[in-house]
């Protein structure tokens, strides 16, 4: 009897095998890749609850929520109301404050005392207008002898007793755990380090900001503490319909609960905050648009999301500010 050979599969059978598997992946890949990003925007939902926790701790502590004022790098605070925003130089955003006052420059908790201001500040410390508060990048970590006391002096990331537990003042905290973060260095503010940016969980580069402003390309945790003077969000529009904001004769943005610039740096970068107005830049009225909240309008005043607290913004997966995909901590 003869041995049949068994039939090989012709090219029209195998082709329609590459054609289904393709189809199966090009179903499975996009479903994948959904059930991915909703893990991520329950673990960022959870980072975000963290941090609120943690601001709730210390506005226990310290009676109030931590600043996201700009400062200079030598701690130097920018006028409450924004008006000498452009001419102060300032470096320290609301995200960087945001770090301080959770865990602290060195990670150990913030300085348990608030510290003095101006030409008040114990030996060694900055008086011009700065702030030595557990929020500021001159909070009082080391000592000469562990303590606040005048006859000590302040040390920082420069000298060699930084670090050094026996020279470590009192602390609280930290309020949150930096492990559960993607803790970015910014180099650029102190080449002395310490100073820090908390990222979410799309954070897609994981190496220190090493002397340049790379900030596009970390998805950073915006900050922004709620203007105890503010009245409402703004009571002008542009020709687009757009909220803009409020100054008076001085040019000072008196009226206003949240300040963009409290951010500038991260959120000015072409391409980083959803441009609303189409103007080719982020302004105000961009700013506004995101963070107003449709149902606190009074009369013709427009009010923005936690008026009294603080927001917390997140990019999102799209790397870009102001877009619905961004987790924030208020109802969307």
């Amino acid at each position: 009897m003869k041995k049949q050979n068994p039939q090989a599969f012709t090219l029209v059978e195998l082709l329609t095998v590459v054609a289904i598997i393709a189809l199966l992946i090009s179903i499975l890949v996009p479903t994948v890749q959904r059930a991915q990003r909703q893990a991520k925007e329950v673990a960022i939902k959870a980072q975000l609850h963290g941090i609120t926790q943690g601001l709730e701790m210390f506005k226990s502590d310290f009676g109030y929520y931590p600043k996201s004022l700009p400062q200079t790098s030598d701690g130097v605070n920018i006028d409450d109301d924004r008006g000498n925003y452009n001419t102060e130089n300032p470096e320290v955003m609301g995200a960087h404050r945001l770090a301080f006052a959770l865990m602290g420059r060195d990670k150990l908790g913030c300085p348990a005392k608030t510290g003095a201001t101006g030409s008040n500040n114990p030996p060694g410390l900055p008086d011009d207008n700065s702030d030595t508060g557990p929020d500021s990048i001159t909070g009082w970590y080391y000592s000469s002898d562990g303590t606040f006391d005048a006859s000590a002096t302040w040390e920082d990331p420069s000298d060699s007793n930084w670090g050094d537990p026996s020279h470590k003042t009192a602390r609280k905290g930290p309020y949150i755990n930096p492990e559960g973060f993607s803790v970015v260095e910014d180099k650029t503010v102190d080449n002395n380090g310490y100073v820090w940016l908390l990222c979410d969980k799309y954070n897609k580069k994981k190496d220190p900001i090493l002397n340049t402003n790379q900030y596009g390309q970390y998805s950073t945790i915006l900050y922004y503490k709620a203007n105890d003077r503010g009245k409402y969000l703004t009571d002008q529009e542009d020709a687009d319909g757009h909220p803009i904001g409020v100054t008076d004769p001085n040019n000072n943005k008196k009226n206003q609960i949240y300040y963009r610039e409290d951010n500038e740096a991260l959120t000015d970068a072409t391409g980083r905050f959803k441009d609303y107005n189409g103007n080719g830049s982020f302004d105000d009225a961009d700013f506004f648009n995101f963070v107003d909240d449709p149902n606190a309008k009074i009369s013709t005043y427009h009010m923005p999301h936690n008026k009294e607290s603080f927001l917390l913004i997140t990019p999102g997966w799209d790397h870009v500010y102001g877009t619905d995909d961004d987790i924030v901590n208020w109802e969307q």
